[in-house]
Formats: C-alpha cells, sequence, structure tokens
C-alpha cells in the first residue's frame, strides 16, 4: 500500500500544535482546537490533510498563534502584513477614541496618496 505524502500546510500544524504542547502541557487535540476557536473535528481534519482552512480562519489561527503568518503561502494565500492582522485581531478590544485615531490616521494617509496621485497627472 502506498502512502500519499501529507502536504506542507497539515505538517505545519501539527508541528504548531506540538510547539503548543509543549507551551501549555501535553494537552489533547480537543484543547487545541478550543483555543483555536474551531471544532475538534475541523481541526483533525487540518491535521489528517483532509480539509484545509479558508484565508479568514488561516488569519485567526495565525493570531492564536502569535500571529505566525508563515502558514498562509503553503495554502496558496498571500502573507497578510502582521501588523495589519495585529490591528484586525485587536479592533474589538480597543476603545471607540483609539478607533478614531486610527480613522483619522487613514484618512490623512487617504489624502496625502489623493494629493500625490493628482500631482502625478498634473506632471
Amino acid at each position: 500500500m502506498t502512502t500519499t505524502p501529507r502536504r506542507p500546510y497539515s505538517i505545519w500544524l501539527e508541528k504548531k500544535f506540538l510547539l503548543w504542547q509543549i507551551d501549555h502541557g501535553r494537552k489533547s487535540v480537543a484543547k487545541f482546537s478550543e483555543f483555536l476557536g474551531f471544532p475538534k473535528t475541523t481541526v483533525i481534519q487540518w491535521l489528517n490533510d483532509q480539509r484545509f482552512p479558508r484565508e479568514e480562519h488561516a488569519d485567526q489561527i495565525a493570531c492564536k498563534l502569535g500571529f505566525d503568518v508563515s502558514g498562509h503561502p503553503l495554502l496558496g494565500f498571500a502573507e497578510p502584513d502582521r501588523d495589519l492582522l495585529k490591528l484586525k485581531y485587536y479592533w474589538p478590544q480597543i476603545s471607540e477614541r483609539q478607533r478614531a485615531t486610527a480613522r483619522k490616521l487613514i484618512d490623512e494617509i487617504e489624502q496625502r496618496a489623493a494629493a500625490e496621485e493628482q500631482k502625478r497627472r498634473t506632471e
């Protein structure tokens, strides 16, 4: 009987699970699944190379694993910017004042980009 080699993402996730066990004590896949925020059956399927996470789930996994985005390319996704991923992850936890500050910064960046684009068009 020949076996099909496992795909890189399943191997990557298994390594992450083993490292997680080292940090948290020898806990089960059920506890790892709970930590990640997914059903145990889903995580088992990922570990066994039977299914793979969608991009938003890969983001969630990365957030839970210390913002480690190295699994994304193994799934065919672009590696997200870690800072933007952190902002997305922490956004619900920040105050409205902090959100307003972030929005103001984004508005300033958009205005600067628009001005630069206008300048290029007139040159």
